[in-house]
């Protein structure tokens, strides 16, 4: 290897005091300090760590960039922000900032490196060997490889380092980094560079996936050539150094973004999301998944993951038999310093909470029904039983035309395509003969074609069409309604049949313009609904919100399984603080996973929120844990009239949601006597929604169990106040309130939808 080789070495330092022996040291050991320049990403306390850093007889080749610890995002993110004072140097070593180094280091990575043959896409780590403070290196140095983990019982999919028992001959492919230790030419940091949003849980895991699918191989070499400080070699009269989650109050935030990446990478579509942080096309990453044995779907290992089956030769090198625990704890742990106690340090879990993972890597302890991802697809588009968002398009006179102005009768839509003249001037024909029995029944008409407003100004005068045609120039429109746009135009003509409050009845495709008509009008007519005689309110009526078939069947048999999987408890009553056991015979299982809340928002944002933000004014971002309810006929279970927010800590709450999962039951109605002896009752899969200031309670069950589900809605502003209420709770969390919807369709922004303004 030739000595111009320049190596820049990128640390990321948290409040760690060892950074400055760290850079020295590598100094101190490299064959070629001149080749060597440092990048260090130097987060500090003010008042408790130095602002700036001072490295002594070669402090003019180190780069620093500094913030505070405050600004900090995590140690993906500081990595970055290192990475970011790369050069013109050929070679990068990514590192920690408590250190050491063998003499040579340079030199022997670079021929390290070279004897993995296709140098230029090749990369080196492995898990180095301890050191001890201030500088007792271990003396039975090993090399370690990273192996993968059993998911954990919360669903997490960790690496786990695994020491070999003698090292290899000759560098040793293996799948998996290991993040204090990766060296590698510089174009791997411009084709692969650090996710500053992931968080340091999935750093390993997550960098792999992308440098396999980027066509690099990582290779362990042959020696030792770095050593860590690990937590576990502290010396106990010294003062262990900071970890990002012990300070930073937003680490759970960074924690969430994270999992959310995690997702988009593992789900297939990380190119869109993530742009220069997710995969690479030279390798699929289904290859990396079946080569590490990963069963998402199952949350499962095989044995090429879980005992290194997937490094070639690995028999050679093991040291002992792998020990896998099933049970490993999901919580990051270290040991946090008491303040009172003068340096002194002890075990604690008070703050120790596991780091929620996304969907597809992790849950709670809770067991999800197989059928569960049977009865939830994830959406990429409107679907059957769907509320239609409130969206604006233009016609072809530029006239605006909102979706929300066609709600209050049945409304066909079609959505065509526009190079067919022919087929497009027969259909217009139809249409136009079949105008009078449309307006028989009172219905709306729409027309939908990918095109601008001049091009549908052309084809409305070319045809003689005497309606309007909305213009959806992009597609946008008609891909929300399951039409396939290629090359600006829609593969086949599809149809949309709403009903009165905009909710899809039916959708589907077709070719001939007379058989869309004679369907539409069949389906129709089969659900015109005459005029009804006036209400006369003899009686008051409860403010309540009946939403028909919010869960479909399969649904509400899956929640039910859920409920019978996992640990219930004795339903409570007020601010959770107490259980009257006169007030309320209700077993209750509070829905703690993740995949499975995600669901169930994801459904729930089609078919249920978007309606209860027009019926009661507010956006639903925030709902409390789902809580499956199981009020049994044998104890005639019912819960005594009550208020869902009088309580000051429950005060927040807007609205609250019961639905129905089953009807093979009696009794068990909910009634508001403030209103009247009305009671009320919605079929299996629907919803009632009321505010949570109305008095209300549950009829005693006469026959069978009554299965339901109940949350309780709230915004922004209750989200605040929730976090006031509950200030004096450190183990309060949060996060799992936030509504988290896949593909939501009102999330499209309705200007994305209208043409630009003619100049």
């Amino acid at each position: 290897m030739q000595h111009d080789s320049r190596i820049f070495v990128g640390i990321a330092a948290y409040c760690d005091s060892e950074v400055v022996p760290t850079v020295q040291d590598l100094f101190a050991k490299a064959t070629v300090p001149s080749r060597v320049t440092v990048g260090v990403c130097w987060q500090f306390r003010d008042g408790k760590d130095p602002r700036e850093l001072s490295f002594g007889e070669h402090g003019g080749q180190v780069r620093v960039v500094a913030h505070e610890a405050s600004e900090s995002e995590g140690v993906c993110w500081a990595r970055r922000q290192a990475e970011m004072l790369l050069e013109e140097e050929e070679y990068v070593l990514q590192t920690d900032a408590h250190m050491r180094f063998v003499a040579g280091w340079d030199e022997l990575m670079l021929n390290e490196l070279a004897a993995c043959g296709k140098q230029e896409k090749c990369v080196l780590s492995a898990g180095p060997a301890g050191y001890t403070l201030p500088d007792q290196l271990s003396p039975n140095p090993r090399l370690a490889i990273k192996r993968l983990a059993p998911f954990t019982a919360s669903g997490k999919l960790l690496c786990r380092p695994e020491s070999l028992g003698k090292p290899p001959v000759h560098p040793l492919l293996v799948k998996l980094i290991a993040a204090e230790y990766v060296f590698s030419p510089a174009s791997r940091v411009h084709q692969v560079p650090t996710d500053p949003s992931l968080y340091h849980e999935q750093e390993e895991l997550a960098m792999s996936a992308r440098l396999f699918t980027h066509g690099w191989d990582v290779y362990c070499p042959t020696q030792v050539l770095l050593y860590h400080n690990y937590y576990s070699q502290h010396p106990k009269d010294v003062r262990p150094r900071l970890l990002h989650w012990q300070e930073n109050k937003q680490w759970r935030e960074y924690s969430t973004r994270a999992c959310e990446r995690m997702e988009a990478l593992f789900n297939g579509n990380s190119a869109e999301r993530l742009g220069e942080f997710g995969c690479g096309t030279e390798r699929p990453l289904a290859h990396f998944v079946n080569e590490l044995g990963i069963d998402f779907a199952g949350r499962a290992v095989s044995d090429r993951g879980l005992l290194l089956q997937f490094v070639p030769g690995i028999e050679n090198y093991r040291r002992r038999p792998i020990r896998i625990s099933e049970h490993r704890s999901e919580k990051p742990r270290y040991i946090p310093v008491d303040a009172s106690k003068n340096g002194a340090t002890s075990e604690t879990t008070d703050v120790d909470r596991p780091i929620p993972l996304p969907a597809v890597l992790a849950g709670h302890t809770d067991t999800v029904p197989a059928e569960t991802d049977l009865a939830w697809r994830q959406p990429t588009s409107l679907k059957k039983g769907d509320f239609v968002p409130f969206l604006w398009l233009k016609d072809q006179d530029r006239n605006d035309r909102g979706m929300h102005l066609y709600a209050g009768r049945q409304c066909a839509m079609w959505f065509l395509p526009k190079s067919n003249g022919e087929w497009l001037g027969n259909f217009f024909k139809e249409m136009k003969g079949r105008s009078k029995e449309f307006h028989a029944i009172n219905a709306y008409r729409v027309f939908v074609i990918p095109a601008s407003c001049e091009e549908l100004s052309k084809i409305q005068s070319e045809h003689q069409a005497d309606f309007n045609i909305w213009a959806d120039p992009d597609g946008t429109f008609c891909s929300l309604f399951g039409c396939q746009v290629e090359a600006g135009d829609l593969k086949q003509a599809g149809y949309a049949l709403l009903n009165e409050n905009l909710r899809i009845i039916e959708m589907r495709h077709f070719t001939q313009p007379a058989s869309s008509a004679d369907e539409l009008l069949s389906r129709m007519n089969g659900i015109h609904q005459a005029i009804m005689p006036p209400m006369t309110f003899d009686q008051p009526v409860a403010p309540v919100l009946h939403v028909p078939n919010v869960l479909t069947p399969q649904q509400c048999d899956s929640v039910i399984k859920f409920f019978r999987l996992n640990r219930r408890i004795a339903g409570k009553v007020g601010a959770g603080k107490s259980y009257v056991s006169t007030a309320k015979v209700r077993t209750d299982c509070i829905v703690k996973n993740r995949k499975m809340l995600r669901a169930l928002d994801t459904q729930f944002s089609r078919t249920l929120y978007p309606e209860v933000e027009k019926v009661f004014g507010f956006k639903v971002t925030h709902r409390e844990l789902f809580k499956i309810g199981h009020y049994p006929g044998d104890k005639n279970g019912y819960f005594k009239d009550h208020r869902d927010n009088f309580d000051k800590p429950l005060s927040y709450r807007r609205c609250a949601l019961t639905l129905n999962l089953n009807d093979d039951y009696e009794g068990g109605e909910v009634q508001f006597k403030e209103y009247g002896n009305h009671l009320y009752r919605a079929p299996a899969g629907s919803a009632v929604v009321f505010p949570c200031s109305l008095m209300h309670g549950v009829r005693p069950i006469t026959a069978g169990d009554r299965f339901m589900m109940v949350t309780f809605m709230y915004d922004e502003p209750g989200f605040e106040l929730k976090k006031q209420l509950f200030a004096h709770d450190v183990r309060k969390n949060f996060e799992d309130d936030i509504v988290r919807a896949d593909v939501l369709p009102q999330c499209l922004d309705p200007r994305l939808l209208q043409e630009s303004p003619r100049e």
